[in-house]
């Protein structure tokens, strides 16, 4: 059995690379997230192609060209000029998925042997047995939990798998709450909930946190665990303290924070919040100093009893998987799931403040076939135009 031990920005950014199609990533968002030498010499990620044609330096995207003057690329700075980048720079890196599990058997110390057993091909492992206590606990990890096929996949591996009603399911990041049941009903938690907060280094799991989601345990008094938020955001665990929230509104708010902090994006549009959990607030309309009334067409429109108000901006929307989009007061439903991979990552990149991507970068990471956004969306009955710009090798969700 072989205990080692992982820089706790280094597996938050790890499950984070996890959770994309491929499970690869660009080494300049590695380098950013200051992990790339960690990650490298731990031989967790290895490269996999040069294909990237720009860097992030200084929150800014520069447009990569090769060095005339010698190997590799460069890029123009303002400030310094012409700065040469390393292939190291510039390539990608796919994550090495059996030596990050390897790690998390170590830490909940199940046995080296045997060899990791893949349930589904790159989707779904089995770790081995580990011991809570007296009980024996069959140990499964999944990534992509917040689609709803990668909960359909583990309901199939788990119908086949005859220790399911001692399984706990380890995951990159919450579970899709909205996909079908499970044979068995394990526990299914994400990786990141059980390591302690406030540690620089993980070196192991503490499975007294397992035990106690499997009520085998009294929670411990005094000790700061990880937050702990119920399926209704009722229920929330912070710093040591409990919350109850009886709202519904409330409880929706508490919910989405808690998601956005579990999948390490803690920060989020205070005006999509409300909007998402359908509050007073967003019935309020904005722009106003005082508040004398609120606007029952915006009601009506909730219900689907009135058509959108031309020329308000609402918040943009967008569902999990990307199916969904309100934007500009209009909702598009997109049935293919590469054109739901696109827009769903157009809305992070919105959301996150940085808009324009690069038109190739998305195809790629939607494993689409396609060499350009027409192609990909050729299949569409509406004008997806009016939602998402393209031009210049970039592409963009329009939010007027």
């Amino acid at each position: 059995m072989t205990r080692g031990s992982l820089g706790a920005k280094a597996l938050t950014v790890l499950l984070r690379v996890m959770n994309t199609p491929r499970m690869e990533v660009a080494a300049d968002f590695l380098a950013s997230s200051g992990v790339l030498d960690e990650v490298l010499a731990a031989g967790l990620a290895l490269p996999c192609g040069t294909a990237r044609m720009s860097l992030w330096v200084d929150d800014r995207e520069r447009e990569l060209m090769r060095n005339p003057d010698g190997p590799g690329y460069r890029y123009f700075s303002e400030a310094a000029g012409w700065v040469a980048a390393s292939a190291r720079e510039v390539g990608r890196y796919r994550t090495e998925a059996t030596r990050v599990l390897a790690l998390v058997r170590g830490w909940l110390d199940i046995p080296s042997q045997p060899p990791l057993a893949p349930l589904r091909a790159d989707a779904i492992w089995d770790l081995g047995d580990m011991w809570v206590g007296k009980r024996r606990l069959a140990v499964l990890f999944m990534r992509r939990a917040h689609l709803s096929a990668s909960v359909a996949q583990l309901r199939d591996a788990l119908s086949l798998f005859p220790r399911r009603r001692s399984a706990v399911v380890l995951t990159d990041v919450t579970m899709n709450a909205f996909g079908p049941s499970l044979p068995g009903e394990p526990l299914c938690v994400a990786l990141a909930s059980l390591v302690s907060t406030g540690r620089p280094v993980v070196t192991d799991i503490d499975k007294r946190l397992i035990a106690e989601l499997l009520g085998a345990a009294p929670p411990q008094t005094g000790r700061k665990t990880p937050v702990y938020c119920s399926d209704d955001g009722g229920e929330l665990r912070v710093n040591g303290e409990d919350f109850v929230f009886t709202g519904v509104t409330q409880q929706r708010i508490v919910r989405r924070l808690y998601e956005a902090w579990e999948a390490g994006r803690p920060r989020l549009r205070t005006a999509a919040v409300l909007e998402e959990a359908e509050s007073l607030a967003s019935l309020v309309s904005t722009g106003r100093p005082v508040v004398t009334d609120i606007d029952k067409r915006l009601i009506a429109e909730l219900l689907g009893a009135a058509p959108p108000q031309t020329g308000r901006k609402t918040p943009v929307y967008c569902s999990d998987d990307g199916g969904e989009l309100r934007v500009n007061g209009e909702d598009f439903v997109f049935t293919g799931v590469t054109q739901q991979r696109i827009v769903r990552r157009l809305y992070e990149a919105w959301e996150a403040g940085r808009p324009r991507l690069r038109t190739a970068a998305v195809l790629e990471e939607a494993e689409s076939k396609a060499t350009a956004l027409s192609q990909a969306f050729s299949g569409y009955k509406g004008d997806w135009r009016k939602a998402i710009g393209y031009g210049g090798g970039f592409c963009w969700l329009i939010v007027e």
